[in-house]
């Protein structure tokens, strides 16, 4: 459902040159929404209402994904994105909400804005703790509940309980 213009002109000398790419891990269909389109459409006010609709949703998507990379800790940025995919991507199950997606370290690491090394630790850490599961190569599960806004902000440790014994814990609820 995103939509995307890659043919858009570039404003005249830009500040900042910038380039885009796009990966597909999935199967995808794609639809060309050029001038013959908006010409042939443009009878149909409801079709333009969609499509402003689908770019106002990656709009904010975007904006989310800008929020969730000022997340300070990288595990826990890393589940938000989770939680992102499976409000796009997931079906709930009783034991979850599982994600079937083809999803590589090096794809997590370009949307949390890190690297693939670092996702790695930080995949293992929330497997460790039960909230991340990958019971098959290409399905990710999500016990429990998304992580609290709360927690957003915490540089101390997400668990599913708090010990008091431990170091400083915050709860993931």
């Amino acid at each position: 459902g995103d939509v995307i213009r890659p043919w858009r002109p570039e404003p005249h000398f830009p500040s900042i040159p910038s380039a885009a790419s796009w990966a597909v891990s999935e199967p995808a269909r794609l639809a060309v929404l050029d001038r013959s389109f908006e010409q042939r459409v443009a009878r149909w006010p409801g079709v333009i209402s969609a499509v402003l609709d689908r770019l106002d949703s990656r709009t904010t998507a975007l904006a989310l994904q800008l929020a969730l990379a000022q997340v300070p800790r990288l595990d826990l940025r890393v589940l938000c994105v989770m939680w992102h995919l499976a409000d796009r991507f997931g079906r709930r199950q009783p034991e979850g909400v599982s994600i079937a997606l083809r999803l590589s370290q090096e794809t997590l690491a370009g949307l949390t804005s890190s690297r693939r090394p670092s996702v790695s630790t930080a995949l293992r850490s929330l497997r460790e703790r039960g909230l991340v599961l990958r019971p098959q190569p290409d399905l990710w599960l999500l016990p429990g509940q998304p992580p609290a806004e709360s927690n957003l902000n915490a540089t101390a440790d997400v668990r599913h309980d708090s010990d008091p014994r431990t170091s400083r814990s915050v709860t993931a609820e």
